[in-house]
């Protein structure tokens, strides 16, 4: 029997009632001074990540997080038994109480720009002289273009989308900073994404985030479209993984 661990609060916290999480296991803080860590039983050395323990690891992290901070454990997580937990607690406790002031009263939330017209590389062409030249000069009076002009071009477009997603990056950051804590640029799923970050908010200032995002958003045309996801536990500040 191992241990599937949830993530770590302060060591006061305690929940009313009994919490389930992944396998219908009951849910414990297993405390070492200042920190609890949160685990129930899992028969297994390794937990699949099916919809239905995905959606039991979230609920246990959604439910903690939502009245307290907490640090997140990556899912999948286990533990072979308490004392490795209590080893671990007691190794990075100085880490943990930092990571816990460091997220204190803030929730995560997900910002993304994304292009959604049919073609980005068309809008660029429209948009950036260099570009429209260059590919006029490549697909002049209809020739096929050779090899090297057509690498040359891609790299121009690849380029330009590059010094895109730093202006894109620096105005959003102008524009948010006053309603966040901190910021961290996430990957790009494809060329549409324009930007892409996770921002650490604290929770008074989610009103005010929201009309940053509407301030930002009205920056752009109808191609472009603004999403705000969450509130989450703060995983991309904060998530355990810990040895």
């Amino acid at each position: 029997m191992s241990l599937l661990l949830y993530g770590i609060t302060k060591a006061e916290v305690s929940l009313p009632g009994e919490l389930a999480g992944v396998s219908d296991a009951p849910v414990r803080p297993i405390v070492v001074g200042p920190v609890s860590m949160w685990a129930s039983d899992y028969d297994g050395v390794e937990v699949s990540p099916r919809r239905k323990n995905l959606a039991g690891f979230q609920g246990v992290v959604n439910h903690i997080s939502a009245q307290h901070d907490m640090l997140p454990a990556a899912f999948g997580m286990l533990a072979a038994d308490e004392d490795e937990v209590t080893a671990l607690l007691s190794r990075h406790r100085a880490v943990l109480l930092s990571e816990l002031d460091r997220v204190a009263g803030a929730c995560e939330y997900a910002f993304r720009l994304r292009f959604v017209g049919e073609n980005l590389f068309a809008d660029f062409v429209e948009r950036f002289a260099e570009i429209r030249a260059l590919r006029d000069r490549v697909f002049e009076g209809g020739k096929a273009p050779t090899q090297n002009e057509r690498i040359q071009l891609g790299q121009s477009f690849e380029k330009r989308l590059q010094s895109e997603r730093a202006r894109i990056l620096e105005l959003m950051v102008k524009c948010f900073e006053p309603s966040i804590r901190e910021w961290m640029e996430l990957n790009f799923e494809n060329e549409q994404v324009l930007c892409n970050v996770a921002l650490l908010v604290d929770r008074g200032q989610v009103a005010a985030l929201d009309a940053a995002v509407e301030g930002f958003a009205a920056r752009f045309d109808d191609f472009h479209l603004v999403e705000l996801l969450g509130p989450w536990p703060p995983y991309s500040f904060a998530e355990l993984r810990l040895d």
